[in-house]
């Protein structure tokens, strides 16, 4: 596996019209994550954790539209969590934690009723308990996982 995921990467990887799962966790990755990487509306599952890629999570996602899974753990990504993310609808399980991301997690996500697992970086001026947490996603109340990083969120004590 090339050390740059470039435009050609994605395209003879993507050019499988029926890739269902992408895993390319721990690869030594570098470079930005394609815009391409959106063209393949089939896909479920992508897994590009422990990497170092850079640069921004393409807004361009919501294109992914049967993703269940995206794992982007442990990369040096920046910027903002696109509100598009939130059209997502099938999504059961995000990990974005141990990047360089920031600002908020986006109120277009709240519409995510399937998601089970939210895995998010520590984002400056996020939330100060974990409580606000609940409060600012409600319709995902009931999932069982949240994390901050590593640390576990439980939204329970609400009575949710």
């Amino acid at each position: 596996i090339p050390s740059l995921i470039g435009d050609q990467l994605a395209s003879s990887i993507l050019g499988t019209i029926h890739l269902k799962e992408l895993d390319l966790s721990f690869n030594k990755l570098k470079g930005v994550i394609p815009s391409k990487m959106t063209n393949c509306s089939v896909l479920q599952t992508l897994n590009l954790k422990e990497n170092i890629l850079s640069g921004t999570i393409p807004s361009l996602i919501d294109n992914l539209t049967e993703l269940q899974s995206l794992n982007l753990k442990s990369n040096l990504l920046i910027g903002s969590i696109p509100g598009t993310m939130g059209d997502l609808m099938r999504l059961r399980e995000l990990d974005l934690s141990f990047n360089e991301l920031t600002g908020y997690i986006p109120v277009e996500m709240d519409t995510l009723t399937n998601l089970s697992v939210l895995r998010v970086p520590k984002l400056a001026g996020i939330f100060e308990t974990s409580y606000d947490l609940c409060i600012f996603l409600p319709s995902l109340r009931n999932n069982t996982e949240y994390f901050i990083q590593s640390t576990p969120i439980n939204c329970t004590f609400l009575g949710w």
